[in-house]
């Protein structure tokens, strides 16, 4: 994950808007057959916080993501098969997470859960597949 963001800090409380690109995936192994998931997608989440004496925060607010690119492969032991999933182009959801800034330094610890469904269905199987996720970022403060 990389981007950037802007802080609008009004008092004790602040706004967050945040431009990121992320990289997420997954992997699944049994006796039969191996699935490997690679998505690529834009993320803006718009996060409310709270600061708490100098250093310490609290955070939370929805993102929006939109999917760049979406790959999967299903190994069945005797081929590789590449499956362009039927996704949706744009997802909602929600982060919530705490953080310490010292200095030109920030150090975030986020969840992120999906509230909207990411693959409505595969084939005549239906599925409801959303996202979660723990994000660790570390980041300098340019201004």
């Amino acid at each position: 994950m990389w981007g950037f963001f802007a802080r609008v800090n009004l008092s004790a409380v602040y706004i967050q808007p945040e431009f990121l690109y992320t990289n997420t995936g997954g992997s699944f192994k049994n006796n039969t057959f191996s699935y490997d998931a690679d998505f690529d997608r834009l993320d803006v989440p718009l996060m409310l916080g709270l600061k708490l004496g100098n250093t310490f925060r609290i955070q939370a607010g929805p993102v929006a993501s939109y999917l760049l690119n979406g790959d999967i492969k299903v190994n069945d032991g005797n081929s590789v098969q590449q499956i362009i999933p039927p996704t949706e182009d744009f997802t909602f959801g929600y982060q919530a997470g705490v953080g310490l800034d010292i200095g030109n330094l920030f150090l975030d610890l986020k969840y992120e859960g999906a509230l909207t469904n990411s693959v409505n269905n595969y084939g005549e199987i239906p599925t409801d597949q959303r996202q979660s996720m723990v994000m660790l970022s570390l980041g300098f403060n340019l201004f």
